[in-house]
């Protein structure tokens, strides 16, 4: 018969291969971690003006990012265009 901590060791879940990976999705507060070269109130413009994307949950006044929208976003910003298509 096992013991109760072999049993509980035996419960655990797997441990995935990457724990803790980052996610691409992230909040403000994330973005402005993520862009540290930007301002949070320069974040905010760029949000309003419709330059960088974001999605606001229904029902909520959260705003979420996908951090490589926002980075492709940022550089068709820099290079002061729309993205050609490849």
């Amino acid at each position: 018969m096992k013991s109760k901590n072999q049993r509980l060791e035996a419960a655990k879940p797997q441990e995935a291969a990457t724990p803790n990976a980052p996610s691409p999705f992230t909040d403000f507060p994330g973005l402005v971690r993520h862009l540290p070269m930007y301002g949070a109130r320069t974040l905010r413009t760029l949000v309003k003006r419709k330059i960088i994307p974001s999605v606001r949950p229904p029902g909520t006044r959260k705003l979420g990012f996908f951090l490589p929208a926002v980075e492709r976003a940022l550089l068709r910003f820099q290079h002061g265009g729309i993205e050609e298509a490849a």
